[in-house]
């Protein structure tokens, strides 16, 4: 083995290779509260309403690749954060979400605030 790769070794042997790979977590935007997670018919016609009438502000938003559906989008309303987007039935057997009460799908989102960045990896980690 040659003095670098063996210098470059030991550097690193303190460190448990999952350790060392572990992806860092953002966490300028955690909130304490239940985020709703609305499913919609238009996800861009509900974007606009919200903005337009109830003073919404857009933080984020992702769409499909074709650029015809809401996949993720973020609003805001004074402090309140919440997320809407396009029912995808293809992906729910069929049923639409947005018009049916019987699906079994109904997205909640636990956002949690903690003090400081090493609690937050712990929480991301699922140390805590």
């Amino acid at each position: 083995m040659s003095k670098r790769v063996q210098d470059d070794a030991e550097a690193t042997s303190d460190v448990p290779p999952t350790e060392a790979k572990k992806p860092k977590m953002d966490t300028s935007r955690l909130r304490l509260g239940v985020i709703p997670h609305l499913s919609v018919m238009d996800g861009l016609g509900a974007i606009n309403w919200y903005i337009t009438i109830l003073g919404a502000t857009l933080v984020d938003k992702k769409m499909t690749e074709d650029n015809k559906k809401v996949m993720h989008a973020v609003l805001k309303i004074n402090e309140g954060e919440f997320y809407v987007c396009d029912d995808f039935p293809e992906y729910n057997n069929g049923k639409i979400c947005a018009l049916t009460i019987d699906s079994d799908l109904i997205p909640v989102i636990l956002s949690v605030c903690v003090d400081d960045d090493a609690k937050a990896q712990a929480l991301f980690d699922g140390a805590i």
